[in-house]
This record gives structure tokens, sequence and C-alpha cells, in this order.
């Protein structure tokens, strides 16, 4: 008998893969959203740190992109540790259905390292009215994405936020004694 979890992963998975539109916007938001985001964030910081040389410094580059680094990094390894400690299989595999997207580098279920990431990555945003919404809103996207293509539980998503919100939050609020500003 299935579980809770494994019940409202499976129908959102069966609902989206039903869908060609739901299909095609699921595998953007689990495959594309989260590395998109991050590479454009990245691309501006350093573009607006060299497009005003008078107003440029190394120190606010390196301030700017090592929050980027370390609300990425340090969720993420906490995430892998979990992950491999626990060992959850996939949801595609322990339920026997093909995932709407294809896994090159398959590790554990629990917890997902996407939305430990994505809600990670929102933190960057604790403060704008406008950029922290829309960053919570792309990072349930990807949770959506995630679960919706078969790739994990609602239970590995909901870990992942758990985590990404705690660590983002905790650098957030320490960075500065970090840095060394």
């Amino acid at each position: 008998m299935k579980n809770i979890d494994s019940k409202l992963s499976d129908a959102l998975f069966f609902a989206t893969r039903s869908s060609h539109a739901f299909s095609r916007i699921a595998i953007f938001c689990a495959t594309y959203l989260l590395w998109g985001s991050i590479a454009l964030l990245m691309a501006f910081v350093a573009w607006s740190q060299f497009k005003t040389p008078e107003l440029f410094s190394w120190t606010n580059l390196l301030f700017l992109e090592s929050a980027i680094f370390l609300r990425l990094f340090i969720p993420w390894v906490v995430t892998m540790m979990f992950s491999l400690s626990i060992r959850r299989m996939r949801p595609f595999r322990a339920e026997h259905h093909k995932p709407l997207i294809h896994m090159p580098i398959e590790t554990p279920s629990f917890p997902s390292a996407h939305a430990t990431i994505s809600f990670a990555f929102s933190t960057l945003f604790i403060g704008d009215a406008i950029l922290f919404p829309l960053a919570l809103v792309m990072a349930v996207a990807v949770v959506y994405g995630r679960v919706a293509v078969g790739v994990h539980y609602v239970s590995d998503v909901l870990a992942g936020t758990v985590v990404g919100l705690t660590f983002g939050i905790f650098v957030s609020r320490f960075l500065p004694l970090f840095i060394g500003g």
C-alpha cells in the first residue's frame, strides 16, 4: 500500500505526463530554470562590477560571488551527505515508471539537491520586496518540476527546501563575518 507521499508524487507525475504543455513546463522547471537563473545572476554581478570602472572593487565582486557560492555550495554538501547516508530510491526506480527527463548522474532521492539550491539561492534576495518573492516563485517552480517529471517525491523537495532556507538564511545573517566585512 502506498503512503501519502508516494500517492501525491505519482498523482502530480501522471497528471503532468498526460499533458504535453505541462510536461514541457515541468521539464523546463526541473532542468533549466535553476541553473539559468544562477548563471544570469552571476553574469549580472560581474557585468555590473565591470561596467562602472570607477565604482569597481575586487572586494565587492569577491563578496557578491562568495555570497552566491556559500549559499549554494554549503547547502549542497549538507544535502549530499544526507542523501548518501539515507540512500532513498528515486520514485521512477521504486514505482517502475519512466521519468520525463534523463538523469545523467543519478544520486539518491532524499533530500532534493535542486530544492536545496533553489531555496538557498532565493535567500540572496531577502529584503527585496520584488526580487525575493520572484525568487521564491522560481524555487517553487523548480521543486514542482522535480516532482512532476518523476525524479523526486514530495517529501524529498520539502526536506531540500528546509535545508536550503536554513543555510541560506544563516549565510545571509552571518556572511559579513565570513568575508571580513
